[in-house]
């Protein structure tokens, strides 16, 4: 896994390699699901970019990425302490909406070790379990070991997430384009999916 984290550097779809990583971390913890996110501090969002999980279980449903601080404390806890959080679901320091999430996903254990790039945390890797003894020291070694190789691959998913976001709106009102509206209209024709468009001169 520490090898194929060095190489996060050099593809330029650094997503595709997160989602090899994050494969790689299941097998050799023995997880149950990985996932790595991009987050940003200042507007308290966090966005997955990558996730893997063991076979016979499902993905991690995402969360509303506007409220998942607010929901998940631990994560912002994470980001402003830059310090990793380990816990069982039988441990008496979880919060409740950790072991709430836990339960829905049927699982045991959790390790959310915080990404940092030049001081900023950018991202989380996330590693579950759902068996409780795979959490140990050294696992946590490791995963802030791995955290800080795919810091600049979460780097750069963060700002092509953001240049993205920013090609589809417009500069002075921050509503979406014209481009951003095209799409979304052949994306809606090519899944034959019901729309309206309303016209309004405001000028």
């Amino acid at each position: 896994a520490v090898e194929a984290a060095h190489r996060l550097s050099r593809p330029l779809d650094s997503n595709s390699m997160l989602h090899d990583l994050a494969g790689r971390l299941v097998a050799g913890l023995k997880a149950a699901n990985v996932a790595f996110s991009y987050t940003n501090a200042a507007d308290r969002t966090c966005v997955t970019a990558a996730q893997h999980m063991a076979q016979g279980r499902i993905p991690l449903m995402p969360d509303n990425p506007e409220t998942a601080f607010d929901q998940y404390p631990v994560l912002e806890r994470v980001i402003i302490e830059g310090q990793p959080f380990f816990a069982t679901f039988y441990d008496d320091y979880l919060p409740p909406s950790e072991r709430e999430y836990l339960l829905q996903h049927m699982l045991l254990a959790e390790l959310i070790v915080p990404v940092s790039l030049r001081g900023e945390t950018i991202g989380l890797l996330e590693v579950y379990w759902d068996r409780i003894g795979t959490l140990s020291a050294e696992t946590v070694t490791l995963c802030t070991a791995i955290a800080e190789q795919v810091a600049m691959a979460l780097g750069n998913a963060r700002l092509y997430a953001d240049a993205s976001r920013r090609a589809d709106l417009d500069a002075l009102t921050g509503l979406f384009n014209h481009s951003a509206l095209l799409a979304r209209v052949d994306r809606a024709v090519s899944e034959a999916s019901s729309f309206s468009v309303v016209l309004l001169d405001v000028d």
